[in-house]
């Protein structure tokens, strides 16, 4: 049975993903606790985005729980950016890609503290490899797999909730 929070999130990514998953930049909005988008998204790069004056500010107001972007690049989710919602209090934090969507979630009592932080990005490195980049390895699916290995390792160092949902059709 779900819950009307995660009937409200369901449609806020839907709303999200019809409006920004085709863009060639990143584009970050943040999501409240009923699980609507809130304020306007943020537009970056096609290599990163961070949230704008507003959004930190109902962020650190505690108006907001999640945040939700897109990584055009088509690159999964990664401790990076945990570091950044973890940051501004937010516990989850949801990418979305042509291959599906992604999310972290922190436990009941957050993130953890920095060592937390530091185990997360050693399981990563140790899957992924140091040398290990979107540029040597491109969009194959090799390298999503080996992403979506790291992202559980992570999950299993550090005791966030790691979940993806892969899109059944382009």
């Amino acid at each position: 049975m779900s819950t009307p929070y995660a009937q409200t999130l369901s449609r806020s990514v839907a709303r999200f993903e019809a409006l920004y998953l085709k863009s060639k930049a990143e584009n970050v909005q943040l999501i409240d606790r009923k699980g609507n988008l809130i304020g306007e998204a943020n537009r970056g790069t096609s290599r990163g985005v961070s949230l704008n004056k507003a959004q930190k500010e109902l962020a650190m107001a505690g108006k907001a729980s999640a945040s939700i972007h897109n990584h055009p690049n088509n690159v999964p989710i990664w401790i990076g950016d945990v570091k950044m919602v973890r940051h501004y209090r937010l516990s989850r934090v949801i990418v979305v890609t042509e291959e599906g969507r992604s999310e972290f979630v922190a436990p009941r009592t957050g993130w953890g503290d920095s060592s937390t932080v530091m185990k997360g990005e050693h399981a990563w490195n140790d899957t992924m490899g140091k040398k290990v980049s979107s540029a040597k390895y491109g969009h194959e699916s090799g390298y999503l797999a080996l992403c979506h290995r790291a992202n559980e390792a992570v999950a299993k160092a550090t005791g966030w909730k790691y979940r993806r949902k892969e899109r059944t059709c382009h």
